[in-house]
């Protein structure tokens, strides 16, 4: 059996004890291809992306978390692209990106509506995987580290305002690293079959490494904002895995995800489309991760994986807060 386990750190406060989380990974073809994948990303020191570890709960505030979007928003439309336009990629138009956030907006909590709109600024600064916007060419390092932060700033705040009121553990844990989507190869059709719409807590899904969401993501965010294009099955094979630590989702909630499918003329039942998650693992005693612990942590500084008799470790000692990580990322943006 394959394992692997995220040791849990507080990287503000040295004095709560550290918690491992193992996970079993189940015995599937498609299971070994993907871990191969992510066992290189560990081998090769690839960058894992600490900037949206956890989402549904945050160290820092809702005001703070709203100041650093809105700051991040002012710098991008500070920035003159069509003044830096490029022969090879030309912009003749600077971005539209009107909204900020305000604490009115925060009042009620979960604003899906206006944080939709926010977050849609990113696929669009960005542009689909396969076709990266000429604002992104243009732009300086800083303002491309930028727009990539936007979009992690953003899912901070969204997943604390949907979770905050939550009675039980709502938490995802997401393994991520920097890696250009459009290099990555085609996800095999072995993985089809790994898809599934109904999930349970402590499920390991594969993550989806292209820029926008997935169907069933758009449609329990309620995204009416975001153009067709940047709402698509996972295509690509990366070593990224989200970590669901949050309520089993099952039938009949799922009925009106299948009819919000048929009202966008997709079929529920093509396995071709990737509809959903695909599992691939499952969290050892999963009914021991309660909110109030897993409140207590929000850094991953050490992965480690086991098969058969071998075992190894890759330490992650930065957290986000750190100059050298930004240093780093700003370096790793372009892989």
């Amino acid at each position: 059996m394959k394992t692997i386990t995220l040791r849990l750190r507080n990287s503000r406060d040295k004095r709560i004890k550290k918690l491992d989380i193992v996970i079993d990974l189940i015995n599937h073809e498609a299971v070994n291809e993907w871990y191969r994948r992510f066992k290189y990303e560990l081998e090769t020191g690839a960058h894992l992306d600490k900037g949206h570890l956890f989402l549904g709960q945050s160290v820092l505030g809702k005001e703070e978390l709203m100041e650093n979007i809105n700051t991040t928003l002012d710098k991008i439309e500070a920035y003159d692209f069509v003044a830096n336009t490029r022969t090879d990629y030309p912009v003749y138009n600077n971005p539209d990106i009107p909204e900020r956030l305000t604490l009115e907006d925060l009042e009620k909590g979960h604003n899906n509506a206006k944080m939709n709109v926010i977050h849609n600024y990113f696929p669009t600064l960005a542009g689909p995987y396969d076709n990266t916007s000429n604002w992104l060419y243009v732009a300086t390092e800083e303002i491309r580290e930028c727009i990539c932060r936007l979009n992690e700033e953003v899912h901070e705040l969204h997943t604390v305002l949907q979770h905050e009121e939550d009675e039980h553990l709502s938490l995802h844990v997401a393994i991520s690293w920097h890696r250009d989507a459009e290099k990555l190869t085609q996800l095999p059709d072995i993985f089809n079959s790994l898809f599934t719409k109904e999930v349970n807590n402590g499920d390991l899904l594969l993550g989806y490494p292209q820029v926008g969401k997935t169907h069933i993501e758009a449609w329990l965010e309620e995204d009416e904002e975001l153009d067709d294009e940047h709402i698509d099955c996972i295509e690509k094979l990366s070593g990224d895995f989200l970590l669901k630590l949050s309520p089993s989702m099952r039938y009949p909630f799922l009925d009106e995800f299948d009819k919000w499918l048929e009202n966008h003329d997709i079929d529920p039942e093509d396995e071709t489309l990737r509809l959903g998650w695909a599992v691939m693992g499952k969290v050892r005693d999963v009914n021991t991760l309660t909110k109030e612990r897993m409140a207590k942590y929000d850094d991953v500084d050490l992965i480690t994986i086991s098969e058969e008799d071998e075992i190894k470790s890759y330490d992650f000692p930065y957290s986000r807060f750190d100059k050298e990580y930004k240093e780093e990322r700003i370096e790793h943006l372009n892989d």
